[in-house]
């Protein structure tokens, strides 16, 4: 019996770690943003540091954070709603 994420290796039969790894990306979208985020603000940290004198910029800079704190919450609550679950 192969270990779970062992690949069997037979034509045309994918993994389950192929599986496991697709359906994580794709029930966890919210992810990427955030690394998204992360690697933007670690790149370019000082320039937007430096810009958020001016009000329009720390207004979006605010909502982009909040969003991304609160997105992954949001999309989680509202998953079993939107797929016709609301019991789950």
């Amino acid at each position: 019996m192969p270990l779970s994420g062992e690949f069997r290796g037979a034509k045309g039969v994918r993994g389950p770690k192929t599986a496991l790894g697709r359906a994580t990306w794709r029930a966890e979208w919210f992810l990427a943003i955030s690394l998204a985020t992360c690697f933007v603000f670690a790149v370019a940290g000082k320039a937007l540091q430096s810009d958020l004198a001016n009000p329009f910029v720390l207004a979006f800079v605010f909502f982009w954070l909040f969003g991304v704190i609160l997105g992954p919450i949001h999309s989680h609550e509202l998953r079993p709603f939107l797929a016709g679950r609301p019991g789950r």
